[in-house]
């Protein structure tokens, strides 16, 4: 059956387009894969990074968040995967989701995300790159993530937030695919 949704392949971990993959039901999840023969290549690895809780930055510019799980305590990854754009407040935000990925991508972990990018993921989708949930206090959105992240992830926070670099409307638009706030 096609993929009515876009979602990340089961396989090769790359987004599948809405009507561009085949899709199964597997042990109760439904699983979305590229078409027979199009899964991509996996990306080649730049650099090796040791992995522990926080956000990373992959080899093909995706977005990976890491965290022990609440049962086994073992590190599993999210992929941020980006769906549509909605108007918010007179803004655009960019909405989406985590899509879990277990392990299987941490070899494609090219870099830890800097503050600036997190500034600026936060700030475009209103969601924590660090621990996937919504910011919803004036200081979190502005900071672009909350203050029990910016404090396990020694970020700046409160009035060092305001020194944040702004990296620019345009580097924003093309990092992990996102639209900047209008």
């Amino acid at each position: 059956m096609e993929n009515r949704y876009p979602q990340n392949c089961a396989q090769c971990g790359n987004l599948v387009p809405a009507g561009e993959g085949d899709c199964v039901k597997s042990c109760g999840r439904w699983l979305v894969s590229h078409k027979f023969g199009k899964c991509l290549p996996p990306a080649t690895v730049v650099a090796t990074v040791e992995v522990e809780p926080g956000a990373y930055v992959m080899a093909d510019g995706r977005l990976l968040r890491v965290e022990r799980g609440r049962q086994n305590r073992r590190l599993q990854g999210f992929m941020w995967s980006p769906t549509e754009h909605v108007a918010f407040g007179g803004e655009k935000i960019q909405r989406g989701g985590w899509t879990y990925t277990g392990s299987r991508l941490f070899d494609q972990i090219t870099r830890p995300l800097t503050a600036d990018e997190a500034h600026t993921f936060g700030r475009i989708t209103r969601t924590c790159c660090y621990c996937g949930l919504g910011l919803t206090t004036p200081e979190s959105v502005g900071a672009g993530y909350g203050p029990t992240c910016a404090k396990n992830h020694r970020l700046p926070w409160g009035k060092a937030t305001a020194q944040l670099a702004n990296i620019g409307a345009d580097a924003a638009a093309t990092l992990f695919g996102l639209v900047p706030s209008a």
